[in-house]
């Protein structure tokens, strides 16, 4: 079944049926913001599918946390004795996911996924072992946010990139579901009971909303950010586009590409302790503060400066893409207003 339909008054009910065998996570209410919560299986909460929240804008948080989590123990250690935290490896379903926020699975796969620099090869078996037993099902953006700007950087609100199911909100709420990989194919597989064979009616709804969902986003001018930024790399322009920048890192920490950690060994009693990996960012000073004291970005003009040439100019070369997605969150949360849409588009302009 490559395609299928689920009807709205079976949502609750696939959703049940996947927390069988998973943990089944979807955009959830969680006081004035949408996040990734458990809605089926362990570690469900007692309201579950209740506090569901597909229709609404993006969540406040990636997808990103349920595979990278904000933090978590490596090992934990007593005196000279270390004991290895086990891989992750239970089941999850991420459901509702957006499109950009798969794509961006597609860069992390590239940052934490077996890699080789010369003769070492590197991977992080953490990411990797949850990634490896997950599946993400997709939710294509009927109605963009305003702050979006996907299909300037490669994207598209009905993208297919790092799914392996593409959901699609049809007009009588019903949900058009399209396998996209091969994990997808054995999900829908495995649940055929619950759906029926799409119409060709529902199939032009599909095409026509998504027409007019990738025409609703804001195009911004990225086609050749990497080439403005380099030229731009010693402008003044990085000051008077920054000059307002608190350096509070909440762009980072929505982004769901940015990846920046830090390592922390916090200890009690006994000699015991646990090493522990957090979400860091490259806004704050103290980021590639050298043990000698010496920190080769001070000013917020440099760290801003790093956060956009990583987007757009470094990974493009490292990884074969942009790292922004195009998602908009740190346009939404930026305290000072600070929007990384004109930044791009006045690279290369005169201060």
């Amino acid at each position: 079944m490559k395609e299928a339909i689920l009807s709205k008054g079976r949502l609750e009910e696939f959703l049940g049926a996947m927390g069988n065998t998973a943990a089944v996570y979807a955009p959830v209410e969680s006081g004035q913001n949408i996040v990734f919560g458990a809605v089926s299986g362990p570690g469900a909460a007692s309201d579950g599918v209740r506090s569901l929240r597909l229709g609404a804008s993006n969540t406040r948080l990636s997808v990103k946390g349920l595979f990278f989590p904000q933090r978590e123990p490596l090992f934990s250690f007593r005196d000279d004795a270390v004991k290895a935290v086990a891989e992750p490896k239970a089941p999850l379903v991420a459901f509702g996911v957006r499109p950009c926020d798969a794509m961006a699975l597609t860069f992390l796969d590239k940052v934490f996924g077996p890699a080789r620099v010369g003769s070492l090869k590197h991977e992080d078996p953490y990411y990797l072992a949850r990634r490896g037993a997950g599946t993400v099902i997709s939710l294509g953006c009927n109605k963009p946010c305003s702050t979006c700007f996907c299909t300037s950087v490669g994207g598209h609100p009905f993208g297919i990139a790092g799914t392996d199911v593409l959901a699609t909100e049809l007009p009588d709420g019903s949900l058009l579901l399209e396998a996209v990989t091969e994990k997808g194919q054995a999900l829908l597989d495995r649940h055929a009971g619950l759906f029926s064979a799409p119409s060709s009616a529902q199939l032009d709804d599909k095409g026509r909303i998504s027409r007019a969902a990738e025409a609703a986003v804001r195009p911004v001018h990225a086609a050749d950010a990497k080439a403005r930024a380099d030229a731009a790399f010693d402008s003044a322009v990085w000051e008077a586009l920054t000059s307002s920048c608190l350096g509070c890192g909440a762009c980072t920490f929505v982004c769901p590409t940015c990846h920046c950690f830090d390592i922390s060994d916090e200890t009690g009693g006994n000699g015991e302790g646990v090493r522990l990996r957090s979400w860091d960012s490259c806004q704050y000073p103290l980021f590639t503060a050298h043990a000698s004291g010496h920190n080769p970005r001070p000013a917020r003009r440099q760290r801003m400066r790093q956060r956009v040439m990583h987007k757009f100019s470094y990974t493009p070369e490292t990884a074969g893409m942009v790292s922004c997605m195009g998602c908009g969150r740190c346009v939404a949360v930026c305290p000072v207003n600070l929007d990384i849409r004109e930044i791009v588009a006045a690279l290369g302009a005169k201060p």
